[in-house]
């Protein structure tokens, strides 16, 4: 993919420190940095490099590079991972707001509690400034599939509780 200087001055590559995980627009999963860059969502990876064909012929500004190791994807199927692992030391990925469309990338888990044990069944999202039974919440999300369930914030004291069920 080939992009000017300027289209590349001030790119916002989401979350550097953190993962993502989509499927690229082939349907196969890819994980990495997201991007949107000239309105293409990408995946890049953290072995991906930034090519100047320029270089070679001495052209200096070079007009044009190329970024060798990324994925053009849905960003319906966006998750960022979460920092917390399920029960199996498996990472758990949260559905992340595109475009603020929240995407449905994100983990199905199963939440084990009480004796005698019950479960629930919980969708992992990120959650900005949202309005929730009266309040206002931020961060990662657990959101109850039951109707009248209980929803509640992703915490480490559920990491031995959470099984990822699917997506």
């Amino acid at each position: 993919m080939a992009f000017s200087v300027e289209s590349l001055v001030g790119i916002k590559i989401m979350e550097i420190n953190k993962m993502f995980r989509a499927d690229d627009v082939r349907g196969k999963e890819v994980k990495g940095c997201y991007a949107k860059i000239n309105g293409e969502h990408l995946i890049i990876r953290t072995d991906a490099r930034l090519v100047n064909p320029c270089s070679v012929i001495a052209i200096d500004p070079c007009p044009v590079y190329y970024i060798k190791g990324y994925a053009e994807i849905d960003p319906t199927t966006l998750a960022m991972q979460t920092g917390i692992l399920d029960k199996h030391k498996v990472e758990i990925y949260g559905s992340y707001s595109v475009d603020g469309i929240k995407s449905e990338g994100g983990d199905r888990v199963k939440l084990s509690y009480g004796i005698p044990p019950t479960y629930d069944i919980l969708k992992i999202e990120y959650v900005n400034n949202e309005e929730f039974m009266d309040m206002f919440v931020s961060g990662w999300w657990m959101r109850n599939e039951r109707e009248n369930g209980v929803s509640t914030s992703l915490c480490k004291t559920y990491e031995n509780d959470l099984e990822i069920i699917g997506e």
